[in-house]
């Protein structure tokens, strides 16, 4: 059941976010850190920004990421407590804060082999 909640809640959020929902190569931008395992996506259209970070490496990565200036939501992190299984040993002191606030440059704890997504707010 946890499985299909989270391919469920993954697909949600794309259908409920425009910008995620667009999938034109339009304002895509990716930055791929091969020494790190990392991947950075950012998706911007007339609706919005969204960033999500992968980390495929099994070990906490800590790194600067070029950001937008802003505030952003944290809409989505993949190694949330509500998608652990209950024999995951990895570190669940490694969390994503809800909101970011960035002014070019995000300094961020990526949790091992999982991905987040923010949301660029609009006050």
């Amino acid at each position: 059941p946890v499985l299909f909640e989270y391919h469920r809640t993954l697909i949600a959020l794309r259908k409920s976010s425009p910008v995620l929902a667009d999938l034109s190569k339009h304002g895509l931008h990716v930055i791929g850190y091969d020494d790190i395992g990392v991947l950075f996506v950012q998706r911007s259209n007339n609706a919005g920004q969204v960033f999500s970070i992968f980390n495929f490496d099994e070990k906490v990565i800590s790194r600067a990421f070029p950001v937008p200036s802003g505030q952003w939501r944290l809409l989505f992190d993949s190694r949330a407590a509500q998608w652990r299984a209950a024999d995951d040993s990895s570190d669940p002191a490694v969390t994503s804060p809800e909101t970011v606030d960035s002014n070019g440059e995000v300094m961020l704890d990526l949790p091992p082999q999982g991905f987040i997504v923010y949301q660029r707010h609009n006050s």
